[in-house]
């Protein structure tokens, strides 16, 4: 009598530390490389070089699910029509610095990156949710005039929301506010650290929190964690001088 064994597969070739931690690994033949700045997404980089996410994924061997890091390399598809040059330090366009002169909300308060975090509808986070309770203050970030203001109705996403616009078109949207400041309109003319609305949970919110936006010169969102957290996080010493002299207490 005759067996036949079957022959063992080979074993396969040990994946590299990068494959392990569900890197990309840009392909030794790729002629076009892109480096992520802070604040990419495969959504974001899909956008600034115009090409399909599923197009990104195919050319760097990864998935949706793979995360990226500030300085990593990745692989663009041909018909890209941005590229970061290797060794670069100059942001990718849409993501552009943006300073605040004065924190968004009264401390005590908490936030994480959630940036491009999935929602309801397919839509993406496209800001920070500053986590604080209910009535504390609302601060404008810099000085700029409040160009928008929506009230909260049913069916809303944003519930009572703030559009604040400074001078070189930068707009800082602000959502989920139980009320707004005495005395403001949309037009009206505020300074960095005024008060101009109060934390709530007005619209598609299931807790008190301010949703925070950043668009550099007007444009498109930005992952504006980084620039939250580089404003001084949720202080809890005193607050801002307000029009007329007056200090908050925290």
């Amino acid at each position: 009598m005759v067996f036949v064994v079957p022959a063992f597969p080979a074993a396969a070739p040990a994946a590299s530390p990068a494959q392990v931690q569900g890197l990309a690994v840009v392909p030794a033949n790729c002629t076009t490389m892109y480096m992520v700045v802070s604040g990419d997404s495969w959504f974001a980089i899909s956008k600034k070089t115009g090409v399909s996410m599923n197009a990104l994924y195919s050319a760097n061997g990864t998935s949706a699910s793979s995360p990226l890091f500030p300085g990593m390399q990745l692989c663009l598809p041909a018909g890209a029509t941005v590229t970061t040059v290797t060794g670069s330090t100059t942001p990718a366009v849409g993501q552009l610095a943006v300073d605040l002169d004065a924190f968004p909300v009264q401390g005590p308060c908490w936030f994480i990156d959630s940036w491009q975090a999935p929602r309801g509808g397919g839509r993406l986070h496209e800001g920070v949710d500053v986590m604080a309770k209910a009535g504390q203050y609302v601060y404008a970030v810099q000085d700029g005039r409040l160009s928008k203001q929506t009230l909260d109705r049913s069916g809303s996403l944003s519930g009572n929301a703030w559009w604040l616009t400074t001078a070189d078109g930068t707009y800082f949207f602000y959502a989920h506010l139980s009320d707004f400041a005495p005395g403001l309109t949309s037009g009206s003319r505020v300074r960095a650290g005024q008060i101009i609305g109060f934390v709530g949970s007005t619209g598609n919110s299931a807790t008190a929190h301010l949703h925070f936006e950043v668009h550099p010169y007007g444009g498109d969102a930005i992952n504006p964690y980084q620039t939250v957290r580089a404003a001084g996080g949720c202080k809890t010493g005193a607050g801002y001088e307000q029009p007329g002299g007056w200090v908050p207490e925290t």
